[in-house]
């Protein structure tokens, strides 16, 4: 591990660190150093670490604060992954990814979609994971998308599910959406989805990268599939039977398009306080609605906003 290049931080900027922000900036740096190579000190002060590389950080009395990846690109310099010395690999991945879904296994225990990895609050700083659970399908009929028209007959897919006539499921072959904004972990894909396969052997792993910040990151907006079951392969690319997709939440079915629609689909870590406000929302439509089976839909979104709103004074600034 002393092998790694090290990031020095200016004094009075390692307080931070130690109480756990993940990120370090240009201006929070001393000096960059690279491991002596054949007994050169100057010419190691001289090199700087490659982009994406894996770094040490220390204070400016050289003092440990832990390792994470470096980008000269961005104005996070370091993304800190761990205050401990450890080897960023497939491995490391596994461990973090299955220690984030026990935290959610604990607290979503009936959850079948939800936010497997959000991120700096999973240690894994510039990487999304959403798991939609899916399977085989039930006798439930599909819900009508709002806008979609009826279909003639009862054997006929709604136009508003595409070539499959998708339909909600259960015991599921779960399919993974992946966002990834930073360089580091761009870099290290392959050993993500590597690990995410082991995890939950999926029937899909679908890339939603399309987002503006990665162009602070040196890298380009991207999305595709990174992985197929062989029974989804199979299926096509006319039909891809997660397009749509319908989901569960909190006992709602939503359907939600993972290959085109907004970001990695839903807003799955936000299930929980769809929850808390489902009170307030219940309250309010009863009182002010005349009818509540003719309730409009701008009066429902503006009433969830309010209700999110007061439960949430203070968004997270991580989310």
């Amino acid at each position: 591990m002393d092998s790694l290049p090290t990031v020095l931080l200016k004094p009075g900027e390692a307080d931070r660190i130690v109480a756990g922000h993940p990120w370090i900036y240009h201006g929070e740096i001393l000096r960059l150093t690279q491991p002596p190579a054949c007994g050169d000190e100057a010419a190691s002060a001289r090199r700087r670490p490659a982009d994406g590389e894996l770094v040490q950080v220390k204070d400016h009395r050289l003092r440990f604060l832990g390792v994470g990846f470096f980008n000269s690109k961005s104005k996070i310099n370091v993304r800190v992954l761990s205050p401990e010395r450890v080897e960023v690999n497939e491995h490391f991945f596994d461990e973090r990814i299955r220690a984030a879904l026990a935290v959610r296994q604990r607290h979503l225990p009936e959850a079948t979609s939800f936010r497997v990895v959000n991120a700096e609050s999973d240690f894994l700083s510039g990487l999304i994971v959403d798991k939609y659970g899916w399977g085989e399908a039930t006798d439930e009929p599909p819900p009508l998308r709002f806008g979609a028209p009826r279909p003639a007959r009862e054997d006929q897919p709604s136009p508003g599910y595409g070539a499959t006539g998708a339909r909600p499921t259960k015991n599921g072959n779960d399919i993974l959406v992946v966002q990834i904004s930073s360089l580091g972990m761009d870099q290290r894909k392959a050993q993500i989805v590597s690990a995410l396969q082991k995890i939950f052997s999926p029937r899909a792993i679908l890339e939603r990268s399309d987002v503006a910040s990665r162009k602070f990151e040196g890298l380009a907006e991207t999305n595709g599939i990174l992985l197929e079951s062989s029974l989804q392969a199979a299926v096509g690319e006319q039909a891809k039977a997660w397009t749509p997709t319908i989901v569960t939440l909190n006992g709602l079915k939503f359907e939600t398009d993972l290959a085109g629609g907004h970001k990695t689909g839903l807003y799955l870590d936000q299930q929980v306080n769809y929850q808390a406000v489902s009170h307030f929302a219940k309250c309010d439509l009863h009182c002010q609605t005349p009818s509540r089976s003719k309730c409009p839909l701008t009066y429902i979104r503006d009433l969830l906003i309010r209700c999110f709103r007061y439960c949430n004074p203070v968004r997270r600034r991580f989310s």
